[in-house]
């Protein structure tokens, strides 16, 4: 029994071991590669190379990765396919991945409460001055969905968010008359411009205006 124990569990770490090679399924996509962060990272990735000697060019360097990529991709879903069974019994997928790039131009939600006709911002990602609800918001699972926005993707269901967000406002300020979301997009300074200026005011996107009316 021992010994069918230890083959057992070998063979659930040989599993999740190989479900743990990482799989940039996202990213593998001409859209994704074409965003300006994933260029200006490629640009990045290049001059470092460049500066340690390796002659290549940001193109060449984007087509041998994406060469890899898709390769990998292609050898890792044949590996995997026998596994999924088990992995749908046990329960053991993940069910998101890591990130492909870093966002360099990330929006950060802005969320704007209008009391006796004036608007004021009661919450802001990041922020110790404007912190309504922020033990919900800054919860890890709502800054995943709140992640998709900073990308700006996802606008439906930034509109379904908002529109939660504006019944527990209803609820929390019974004379405020409506809710305004919006991402502001900022891109991010060197980190002595940011300790001498702080953070740039950025653009005002998917401004998004709620009556709280409806939901009281």
């Amino acid at each position: 029994m021992d010994h069918l124990r230890a083959i057992l569990v070998l063979l659930h770490v040989l599993v999740i071991s190989v479900l743990s090679f990482p799989a940039p399924v996202g990213m593998m996509t001409e859209r994704a590669f074409s965003h300006p962060d994933t260029q200006a990272s490629f640009q990045s990735y290049t001059d470092a190379l460049n500066a340690v000697g390796v002659d290549i060019d940001k193109d060449e360097f984007q087509q041998l990765l994406w060469d890899a990529g898709t390769a990998f991709i292609s050898v890792r879903r044949k590996v995997v396919a026998p596994m999924q069974p088990y992995v749908a019994l046990t329960g053991t997928e993940q069910g998101w991945r890591m990130f492909g790039s870093v966002n360099r131009r990330p929006a950060w939600l802005r969320v704007e409460l209008k009391q006796d006709g004036a608007w004021r911002t009661i919450y802001e990602m990041r922020s110790d001055e404007y912190t309504w609800r922020r033990q919900q918001l800054d919860q890890e699972r709502v800054r995943a969905v709140v992640n998709n926005f900073s990308w700006l993707h996802s606008k439906r269901t930034y509109e379904d968010f908002g529109l939660w967000l504006a019944r527990r406002a209803a609820e929390d300020f019974p004379d405020a008359t409506h809710l305004r979301t919006s991402m502001v997009r900022r891109a991010l300074p060197p980190p002595d411009e940011l300790r001498a200026h702080g953070m740039p005011e950025g653009t005002v996107l998917w401004e998004t205006e709620y009556s709280l009316d409806k939901h009281r």
